[in-house]
């Protein structure tokens, strides 16, 4: 017989151990915005965490890996910004401004297509739709996309956020180097923390999640790098409009499962069908898009991600929406590794409940 004051310990010790991490949820989400260079350099520091682990089984110093990958990475994302984001800028300007040519089209291709009249009423709805499209495109155009020069000029002209600008650019680089520094001192200090008669299921718990974790973001990544490259080279020998544009969308789309696959296949069809028309490029996109879908799912994913992260489509699509609703445009792209880790955490407090003194207290009454 469980005796009462032990069932009162146990309910006084989870709803602590709630509390604490509500406490701490809460606080990270009203300091989301100052916290933002720290949260992207451990990002960082996690990403590159196993390559410096994997140069010092070279005996490289671990001090000299960190530099020369820190610096390699941040060289490679200033040659990026620098070359392939203004091109990439400049095409999404272009296919923003010939959007609504390509929905003049496409409404012509339905029309002729279905039959339609314009006196019927599905005729007044597709109407309407293409109206209300090019109608919203026109008021968030400027929204959407601005030019370089423009947001550099915006931020020189504001003294507080250039000195917040340079700031980041500054600590996130340095946060990033104390933490593959300090990596092992840091997960040994929190290991520390548990108490010893629950450390080695912590333990076992934070693998757990580092696994799911590490699967989504390098291999994801990886995953997306090759989709990529691979609807580019496709796209271009095709020879759609903007192939360079949809084809690094549609690869890295990816990185909200099911969603962002879906929008890329459709804008690349979309493309087709409004230059070409009912012919062989629109056969030859989808066949292109089905033949980069089996290579990936058979081949691909499962050599470079390995064990799958674990969700269903309703799940990844409720929790892209609720990330989305309060972590905005980060917390879509975000959204699939979080409700990885909430999965694992939820199994693991149904396996503890289950396991508890409470709940066989409740199974005894009965």
């Amino acid at each position: 017989m469980i005796s009462k004051p032990d069932q009162i310990s146990s309910r006084l010790r989870l709803i602590f151990f709630l509390g604490i991490g509500a406490a701490i949820l809460l606080t990270v989400y009203y300091l989301r915005t100052v916290l933002g260079p720290f949260f992207l350099a451990v990002v960082i520091a996690y990403i590159l965490d196993p390559v410096v682990r994997k140069m010092e089984t070279w005996k490289i110093h671990r001090d000299f890996s960190i530099v020369v990958i820190l610096l390699g990475s941040f060289l490679l994302a200033i040659l990026i910004l620098v070359n392939l984001i203004p091109f990439l800028l400049d095409e999404i300007q272009g296919l923003i401004r010939n959007f609504p040519t390509y929905l003049e089209n496409l409404r012509k291709l339905l029309v002729s297509w279905t039959g339609m009249r314009s006196d019927t009423d599905l005729y007044g709805v597709v109407q309407t739709g293409m109206n209300y499209l090019q109608e919203k495109l026109k008021i968030d155009t400027a929204k959407v996309i601005q030019p370089l020069p423009g947001i550099v000029a915006k931020i020189l002209s504001n003294t507080i956020a250039l000195f917040t600008w340079i700031l980041s650019l500054l600590i996130v680089p340095l946060f990033s180097f104390i933490l593959l520094h300090d990596m092992k001192k840091i997960k040994t200090s929190v290991v520390s923390y548990f108490p010893p008669d629950y450390r080695e299921s912590w333990v076992s718990f934070l693998k757990e999640i580092d696994q799911v974790l590490s699967g989504f973001i390098h291999g994801q990544l990886t995953v997306c790098t090759i989709l990529a490259v691979c609807y580019t080279l496709g796209y271009l020998v095709i020879g759609i409009d903007y192939a360079l544009l949809v084809g690094i969308f549609s690869g890295y789309a990816f990185i909200v499962p099911y969603i962002g696959s879906i929008t890329g296949a459709a804008l690349a069809l979309i493309l087709s069908l409004t230059t070409f028309g009912f012919d062989y490029h629109l056969v030859l996109v989808a066949g292109w898009l089905i033949l980069v879908q089996i290579v990936e799912s058979y081949f691909i994913t499962p050599r470079v991600v390995g064990k799958k992260v674990g969700l269903t489509v309703i799940e990844v699509i409720l929790a892209v929406l609720v990330s989305g609703k309060i972590f905005g445009f980060l917390g879509v792209i975000i959204a699939v590794p979080l409700a990885a880790s909430f999965k694992v955490v939820l199994k693991k407090l149904f396996a503890a409940y289950k396991n508890s003194r409470m709940y066989h207290a409740v199974e005894q009454k009965k």
